[in-house]
């Protein structure tokens, strides 16, 4: 009762907007704010407690409520507060020495916060705020400040004005890094706690060592020499505290004190003679409440009464009509019962009629019925003229149609084989020519033996491999980047940074060492041309005996090897060995069979590689036991199944980007229209098209940084 009446505030303007709760947790969370609202006004504890009330703003009203109740302690933890200017103005709450609002979603403190001239504590932990006011340096009795885990990117200098501030907390501030050179001039701090090893001014080594060296390096920089923390005598508790910055003198100080206490005294007794007339006001208002309450309920018993005995005398004469139409019902039953019993043969009568008239009354419905089928008959049969009618007009134009389509359709026939003959005819002749030109130009059989050897080459086939896989690797860096940037995630990127850099290096091997691959085998064809003989078809000869002397499981097992498979070969380092392994790579089973013996009978003849060969083969066997495991799949590893996964089959290996290019990370960053085609060396960024890659001359467009190289990229 005593809250409800002195208040009149409504849910909605507490600032209480309800959550993801259900209507038993809202029910129970606006109980805890109305039993927290009464104990406010209330109880003579001078703090005002409305922490976990889930309230998305502060209640209106509730600043002046402090001041009028003088609370010194305002506790508004654990809510979800994005602001504090809808609790009123911000002057009500001089007499607040501690002010809590941790576990909010407040973005910034606001600028009158320079009104609560009397704060001793504020804590504001677990926030988002990103900035402190200027305004702060007004709180001169401000001793205790918490500001951790928030978003703080820089201090205020105006933090040295607090020349009473013992306590600083500023830790887990990820991205605060240095401390402001001001701070030096708080002389009475004894307390700072930070992140020493994010920060870099003062350096980590100085800010592991405690507050008195932060303040030593702070007071050096700033050219102002040290004075150990001291303890200000004055009352910062007192609501006329002067500034130790003040520019009067100690008399001054002492009248105005004297005067300031004198007002303060008045303004006292006005408050208390002030909350006296407003307890008596509320205690008569709820006696009155209460003594109309009353009467009102007494009033409503009177008419309750009144109408339950209408109801009842209602109910009493309607019981009694019901018996006198039950007894009237009886002697009815009574007395026809009796003209039965003492007339039969008029019954039997009237029981002759009825019969009588029931049949004439069949007799003309089964009349009825037969016409209306006669009737239904005929429209059924007339219906169904009309449509052999028309379904006979509809076969007759459909022959006709069918007809003069066939016609068409064997007319196009005819000259499309008139057409297809032509093409075979010259495709024919130009076949002809063209090997006859073969036949006859040297250097054309030379070039097709260059390219069937490199086409078989085991090294030239890794080199491609393994560039593929930079590639990739390269592409989903730049990706995580750019995704990364967008969300603003700042930490791990010097990590990000120097992988791309190693991968863009390594591509620049890679390429080289297939240019170098790609020379050697020149240099074969050139040692071939010096053995020819004067024989003509000498390259056609060379062509056929690398056509016979290569297995011819090779080439199939190149275009059928499991890039999971190829992934593991490339980590292990043993690519090169592909051609010693063509008779087991087309099934699981048979690599389930190879051993160290096997190996070497094929000509395997490094201990080295033949271990890691197996070791490839085992992992990539495993990890195909977990793929089908994963989906449900009842078969072994061992089962003879073809060795490249189905295109339903999610693969978990790395490789699989290698084959596949992935659709996320090919939008160019300039055009944001074309696929990524160029990786700049020696940031390793792959993130323009070819187009846009022109007309960049000097920066990345991701970084910034000088480009010394430009390679292409060509993804399957």
């Amino acid at each position: 009762m005593g809250c409800s009446a002195g208040g009149g505030f409504s849910m909605r303007a507490f600032g209480w907007g309800g959550s993801a709760t259900g209507e038993g947790g809202r029910a129970e969370v606006r109980a805890r704010l109305q039993r927290k609202l009464c104990l406010a006004r209330e109880s003579p504890d001078t703090q005002f407690d409305l922490s976990e009330c889930e309230l998305r703003a502060v209640p209106s009203g509730v600043f002046s409520l402090c001041r009028v109740f003088r609370k010194d302690a305002l506790i508004l933890r654990d809510n979800q507060l994005s602001h504090l200017t809808d609790g009123g103005d911000l002057a009500d709450l001089i007499l607040i020495q501690i002010l809590d609002v941790s576990l909010n979603r407040i973005p910034k403190l606001p600028d009158a916060i320079n009104r609560l001239i009397n704060l001793i504590e504020l804590h504001a932990s677990n926030n988002q705020i990103k900035t402190l006011p200027d305004s702060i340096g007004d709180l001169f009795n401000l001793r205790v400040l918490d500001v951790s885990h928030n978003c703080l990117k820089s201090l205020t200098p105006s933090l040295g004005k607090l020349g009473r501030l013992k306590h600083l907390n500023v830790s887990h501030n990820d991205n605060l890094k240095t401390i402001c050179k001001e701070l030096s001039t708080a002389v009475s701090l004894s307390t700072i706690i930070l992140d020493a090893g994010n920060f870099s001014f003062p350096p980590t080594e100085i800010a592991q060592q405690g507050t008195s060296e932060i303040m030593k390096f702070l007071c050096k920089e700033s050219s102002v020499e040290y004075i150990e923390p001291v303890d200000m005598v004055d009352d910062a508790s007192s609501p006329f505290s002067i500034s130790p910055h003040s520019p009067f003198s100690p008399v001054d100080y002492n009248k105005s004190l004297r005067s300031q206490l004198t007002n303060w005294e008045e303004q006292d007794e006005n408050m208390t003679r002030l909350e006296k007339e407003i307890h008596e006001a509320a205690k008569r208002q709820k006696e009155k409440f209460l003594v109309d309450y009353t009467r009102e309920q007494k009033k409503l018993d009177f008419e309750f009464s009144k109408i339950q005995l209408e109801k009842d005398v209602e109910r009493s004469k309607l019981i009694k009509q019901i018996r006198d139409e039950d007894r009237f019902t009886e002697e009815v039953v009574v007395r026809l019962l009796q003209m039965n019993l003492s007339n039969p043969q008029h019954i039997q009568q009237l029981l002759e009629h009825d019969e009588k008239e029931h049949d004439r009354l069949l007799e003309m419905c089964r009349t009825q019925y037969t016409d209306l089928k006669k009737v239904d008959t005929l429209k059924a049969m007339e219906s169904l003229l009309q449509e052999e009618c028309e379904y006979e007009k509809s076969l007759k134009v459909y022959g006709e149609t069918q007809s003069e389509a066939k016609q068409s359709f064997l007319i196009q026939e005819l000259n499309a084989n008139y057409q297809m003959n032509d093409l075979l005819k010259t495709r024919g002749e130009l076949q002809s020519n063209l090997m006859e030109t073969l036949l006859n130009d040297e250097n054309m059989q030379k070039a097709a033996v260059g390219a069937l050897l490199e086409k078989c080459d085991a090294r030239t086939w890794g080199l491609v491999q393994e560039i593929s896989l930079v590639e990739s690797h390269l592409a989903k860096l730049s990706h995580i980047e750019l995704d990364r940037r967008k969300l603003e995630l700042n930490d791990n990127m010097e990590n990000l940074t120097e992988q791309r850099i190693k991968l863009s290096m390594l591509l620049v091997d890679l390429l080289d060492q297939q240019e170098s691959r790609r020379s050697q085998l020149i240099d074969t064809l050139h040692a071939m041309e010096m053995e020819k003989k004067t024989s003509s078809d000498f390259w056609l000869i060379r062509y056929q005996q690398l056509m016979e002397a290569l297995p011819s499981q090779f080439v199939f097992s190149q275009q059928q090897l499991d890039p999971i498979l190829a992934n593991y070969l490339l980590q292990e380092g043993v690519i090169h060995c592909l051609p010693f392994l063509v008779h087991w790579i087309s099934s699981k089973h048979e690599l389930a069979t190879l051993n160290d013996d096997m190996l070497v009978e094929q000509g395997v003849r490094l201990s080295n590689d033949r271990a890691n060969i197996l070791k490839a083969v085992n992992l990539y066997l495993e990890e195909m036991e977990v793929m089908h495991s994963k989906l449900g799949q009842s078969t072994s590893v061992v089962d003879d199944i073809p060795s490249a996964p189905a295109p339903s089959e999610p693969s978990i290996s790395p490789q699989t980007s290698v084959d596949g290019n992935p659709k996320e990370s090919s939008e160019c960053v300039v055009c944001m229209e074309k696929s990524c085609a160029v990786v700049f060396i020696p940031c390793g960024h792959l993130c323009c098209c070819l187009k846009c890659s022109d007309a960049i001359e000097q920066l990345c467009p991701m970084c910034r940084q000088d480009i010394e190289r430009k390679i292409r990229v060509i993804q399957s």
